[in-house]
């Protein structure tokens, strides 16, 4: 049977304080090269900012989550890159895929900005600290401009799961359930 969103958003209030850590681990899962392809954290902050929109969870504890989760994942991606991507076979193949040429071109031209437009990239956002720590970027110089991409990403995607369960629950209550599906749809 398909669950609705009616029906999950619940279950992970029921959680309490680990539907916190659990969009938290999330972020840093997306913000870890090897997995960021794989979970979708940005959906499921957006999913938190829905339940900060029902109430059910707190906007600025959720961000503070989200932001330290980032953060951790991508001081992780970074670590591997500057320690162990020189052992790990399969190194040219990475080197050459086409989101790794893409991360690495954002940070050869923006620099440590990249850090910060790199985590609104989806399954990017891994890759680019790789591509710094690669490039050879300061690790004190990449910890500042990781906390600070950190910050407008999580406040970005809760304020963005908020506003649209809020223009949702506006659409539902004024032309109810069907026509809110066929806008969902369009």
């Amino acid at each position: 049977m398909f669950l609705t969103v009616d029906q999950i958003l619940p279950s992970l209030q029921s959680l309490g304080i680990f539907g916190y850590w659990l969009i938290g681990l999330a972020a840093a899962l997306e913000a870890f090269f090897l997995t960021g392809v794989i979970v979708p954290g940005t959906l499921i902050v957006d999913a938190g900012g829905i339940l900060v929109q029902r109430g059910l969870l707190d906007f600025f504890d959720l961000v503070w989550f989200v932001a330290i989760g980032s953060v951790l994942g991508s001081e992780v991606s970074f670590w591997v890159g500057r320690v162990a991507l020189d052992r790990v076979p399969g190194k040219d193949k990475l080197s050459r895929s086409k989101a790794f040429v893409r991360a690495q071109n954002l940070f050869l031209r923006r620099g440590g900005l990249a850090l910060v437009l790199g985590r609104f990239l989806g399954p990017v956002a891994g890759l680019v600290p790789l591509a710094a720590a690669m490039a050879g970027m300061d690790r004190r110089k990449f910890a500042i401009w990781n906390i600070l991409g950190s910050f407008p990403y999580a406040l970005a995607h809760v304020g963005f799961g908020f506003v649209v369960a809020n223009v949702l629950g506006s659409l539902g209550n004024t032309f109810g359930r069907q026509a809110v599906l066929v806008a969902v749809c369009l």
